[in-house]
């Protein structure tokens, strides 16, 4: 065997061992993306089927003092309110976002110093899951 036979040898377990590396590699940020749970849109802690079960009923009729669009979370009156579209074990939680005459609107047209009524629960951690948010005016505070 000569120098040339030996370089041909090592050079091939080289490149099949560079492939199972990104193979390898591949596979492992696919196992990562599988068993990290994505984040909801009422993501301050993850809800339980439990926490649904034992929620009390909630419902408000006020301004809304702040706004994180990124999060879907109004603040109204003190309150964390979550804007969700989420399964929860076998039990599916929207939240129906209406005007005053019952249209649906989009979260994004919600705005600061706007009266709403939210209904929906309030789990045992004290948050506070919107199932249903009417929005009664249409006033910006600035």
């Amino acid at each position: 065997m000569n120098n040339a036979d030996l370089f041909k040898r090592r050079s091939g377990v080289k490149r099949r061992f560079g492939a199972n590396r990104w193979l390898g590699a591949i596979l492992a940020v696919t196992l990562i993306i599988t068993w990290c749970p994505g984040q909801s849109r009422a993501e301050s802690s993850v809800i339980k089927p439990s926490d649904v079960r034992y929620s009390e009923p909630f419902e408000l009729t006020a301004k809304i003092m702040e706004i994180d669009y990124a999060k879907n979370i109004l603040i109204v009156a003190e309150y964390e309110i979550y804007v969700v579209d989420l399964r929860i074990g076998a039990e599916y939680i929207h939240t129906d976002l209406s005007d005053a005459h019952g249209r649906a609107i989009p979260f994004d047209s919600l705005d600061r110093g706007q009266t709403v009524r939210v209904i929906g629960m309030k789990l045992p951690d004290g948050q506070v899951v919107a199932e249903e948010l009417v929005r009664l005016s249409g006033g910006i505070e600035d």
